[in-house]
This record gives structure tokens, sequence and C-alpha cells, in this order.
């Protein structure tokens, strides 16, 4: 499907009501993603300030949100950076499938997890960047792998 190249992915975190959303809608209207490639943009909560969608159509970005259980089918693949937020994934929708939890270094081979670098110096943030962009390119690398099986 993606072959060799890269995928971008961008990760916004922060505690509710922190700006992320703010974040994302400056990035599209400076057109930072302008591309003309589609962009998914998953959401794990809706903020105040909501993104329109005539936006979201000039950028090609397609959104969805997984707020509910129900959004956790059991086809629903769901990888976590910690085992503690594979646990709490678990422990919160009764209805997940607990071998499609998966904490993304276990699943692609890694043995050390991806520590959160929240509140940590500048260098755990790069630390943390790297290993999850190897690990990322490791899990498309596995998904593609599956996929053609």
């Amino acid at each position: 499907m993606f072959g060799n190249r890269d995928i971008p992915v961008y990760l916004f975190t922060g505690f509710l009501e922190s700006g992320k959303t703010t974040c994302i809608k400056e990035i599209l209207q400076e057109g930072n993603f302008e591309d003309g490639l589609k962009t998914l943009l998953l959401l794990t909560e809706e903020g105040e300030i909501g993104l329109s969608d005539v936006l979201l159509m000039d950028n090609r970005v397609q959104p969805v949100v997984v707020e509910e259980e129900e959004d956790l089918t059991e086809d629903a693949l769901v990888i976590t950076m910690e085992e503690i937020h594979r646990e709490r994934i678990l422990e919160q929708f009764e209805n997940a499938v607990p071998e499609n939890i998966q904490v993304l270094t276990k699943y692609v081979g890694d043995e050390l997890e991806i520590l959160d670098p929240y509140g940590g110096a500048l260098p755990a943030y790069g630390l943390c960047y790297e290993t999850l962009r190897k690990s990322i390119k490791k899990l498309v690398k596995k998904l593609n792998e599956e996929e053609g099986e």
C-alpha cells in the first residue's frame, strides 16, 4: 500500500481545553498540510473550538472522533505508547478486544516502551520523537505485510 514511503504522523497531546484544536486550526489555515494528499485526523475529544467543515474540506482532512465505547469495534486496532494506556482502555471500554489493544513497541517487536516525556527535559522529547518515528515505520511495514497475506 505505502511501500517504503515515509508517512508523516503528527501527534498533538495536552490537557482538556489546552489549545490543541486551536493549534491544528492554525496549522491548516497556514497551509502546512497542502501536499495534495488526504489527511486523517483522529480525535479523542472535540474541543470547545471546532474545526469548520470548509477548512477540513479545503485541506482534504477527514476527521474521525473516537469517544464512545461503540467506536471500538471488534476489528479496531488501537495502538498505545505505554502499557498503562492499554490497561486504562481495557478498563474503560468493556467491549474492547484485548488482542486489538496493543502497545506500539511490543506490537512491532521492540523491547522497550515509549516513555511519555511530559514534564521532562528537552532531550526526553527528542528521544520520544525518534522512538515513535522508528516504531511507526515498523508499524506501517507490519500492517502492509499483514494486508498482503
